[in-house]
């Protein structure tokens, strides 16, 4: 309680400059403010918080800078072994198979928080791979992120060969085209991959506009929640398990597992594995 306290006073006179510019940060993690603040003061040589309060006060650049430093955009292409194992293995096979025998209706994924794509991509090697044995399946993955530069870059599905390092050859071989020093995916996994600018903070929609409607067949929102306050996180967890069709499966980061099974009518599906399914 003392710790949280002395955050607090750390971080409300932060809060309140970047009010000044027009930059609501309340809504973040207040440790990880500090953070961020203790990096930017490192990158730009400054040597105490007081200091830094000063600058960031008078020098727009900056407060923009710090901002923008709050929006992380650290990923990899099939970031947790054990999870995408499982992803291939059962959860994705099994909503396959549901949508084959109720009906022609699309399979539908909500990416949130996608950063530069490899999530969502990754997801789309493996659906194109089982597509390729059961046809009749449409799917489509609706990718968000609030990150202009992000979306981007994953929209151009263009990553260098350091940042498919970890992929499969084969996939790289199926689902990737070579040029030089870069791989590019293949234009029939962007035909069923749609990114758009999203803020799951939005509290006048329930879901992406250009998804038209909710009912997921799977919602991934993985290492975004540990970022804002307990407040903020009940927000977005609210508005995911909306959004997510009764059956539906629900994939977080190993760091916020706990929190979703404390805050939300969710269980694991496998202990120590972070997909959840409703509980009955």
């Amino acid at each position: 309680m003392t710790l949280q306290f002395n955050h607090e006073l750390q971080a409300e006179p932060l809060i309140q400059i970047m009010n000044l510019h027009g930059f609501d940060v309340s809504c973040f993690d207040l440790f990880f403010l500090l953070r961020s603040r203790d990096r930017r003061m490192q990158s730009t040589g400054c040597e105490s918080p007081a200091l830094y309060a000063l600058i960031l006060e008078k020098n727009s650049v900056e407060a923009r800078n710090f901002y923008q430093s709050l929006r992380v955009s650290y990923t990899l292409f099939f970031r947790d072994a054990l999870t995408f194992a499982l992803l291939e293995q059962r959860i994705l096979p099994e909503l396959i198979e549901r949508h084959e025998k109720n009906g022609p209706a699309s399979l539908r994924i909500w990416s949130a928080g996608c950063s530069t794509g490899q999530e969502p991509w990754s997801i789309a090697i493996l659906l194109d791979e089982i597509h390729m044995t059961k046809p009749g399946v449409n799917w489509r993955i609706f990718a968000t992120d609030i990150d202009a530069a992000n979306l981007e870059k994953a929209r151009s599905g263009i990553y260098t060969s350091a940042e498919v390092g970890n992929i499969r050859m084969r996939y790289l071989e199926s689902a990737f085209q070579k040029n030089a020093a870069y791989y590019t995916i293949e234009q029939r996994l962007r035909d069923r991959v749609e990114f758009s600018e999203y803020d799951v903070l939005d509290e006048t929609t329930s879901s992406p506009p250009n998804s038209i409607f909710g009912d997921f067949d799977l919602i991934v929102c993985c290492n975004l929640l540990l970022y804002y306050r307990a407040e903020q996180q009940r927000q977005i967890l609210d508005k995911l398990m909306r959004g997510l069709s009764p059956n539906g499966y629900f994939l977080t980061g190993e760091t916020e597992r706990q929190l979703v099974s404390r805050e939300s009518h969710m269980r694991e599906i496998l202990p120590g594995v972070p997909i959840f399914k409703r509980s009955s």
